[in-house]
């Protein structure tokens, strides 16, 4: 029997504010996130959070389309081989919002979620709230042995758009804060924190050249 691939996302609108909480990235990921981005637009939603706390990854690719939700086709990753060879991926789809976008992050998300984070990030589409990401950033292939048996090697690592190397390090929250692990959602983010991001936002978008 054929494994049913559960719908990864949920969703409300809690005073004009959209959350959007994404478990993990598999193959239903960036259509079931554009549905709810357009849901909680209709339903009067001006700003968004999305969280990815405790989300351990999945599917790069699932990445970049949840990307495109929310930015315009750019740089997203760069997978980078063992000689060194960069291969450039961008966002994939036509956003639906350029409304204000907070990302909640802990030590729990990792993988594609790290990837999603440093796109957004990178592009001056979304503040990092909460804690230092969990810095798996290694693609790994596996190759069978003549046993019969199967070994996992390296091939390859990502960076994000501005050539920050994901693994063992992470990706820095724009803002540390000290974030349950209960997935309360919208109450998590004050306006105090509210404002601030929209501040760093402006600024980003000030002086970094990605974002020109």
């Amino acid at each position: 029997a054929t494994a049913e691939v559960r719908d990864p996302v949920s969703y409300k609108l809690l005073d004009k504010t959209g959350y959007i909480r994404l478990a993990e990235f598999n193959a239903l990921g960036p259509q079931k996130v554009r549905e709810a981005v357009a849901d909680l637009e209709a339903q009067g939603a001006e700003r968004y959070i999305m969280d990815l706390r405790m989300n351990p990854g999945g599917t790069f690719q699932t990445a970049l389309g949840i990307a495109g939700t929310f930015v315009p086709e750019r740089t997203a990753v760069f997978v980078v081989d063992g000689k060194g060879e960069r291969t450039e991926f961008k966002t994939s789809g036509k956003p639906l919002t350029s409304d204000p976008l907070i990302i909640l992050a802990d030590r729990g998300s990792a993988s594609a979620s790290e990837v999603l984070a440093g796109a957004l990030q990178d592009n001056c589409r979304a503040v990092l709230v909460g804690d230092r990401t969990f810095g798996k950033g290694l693609i790994q292939g596996v190759f069978g042995l003549e046993s019969g048996g199967g070994v996992a090697l390296t091939v390859a690592r990502y960076e994000t758009p501005s050539g920050r190397d994901i693994n063992k390090v992470g990706i820095a929250p724009d803002i540390k804060a000290n974030l349950l692990p209960v997935f309360v959602g919208v109450s998590d983010v004050g306006e105090d924190t509210w404002d601030e991001a929209v501040r760093l936002e402006a600024a980003k978008v000030a002086t970094s050249k990605l974002c020109e």
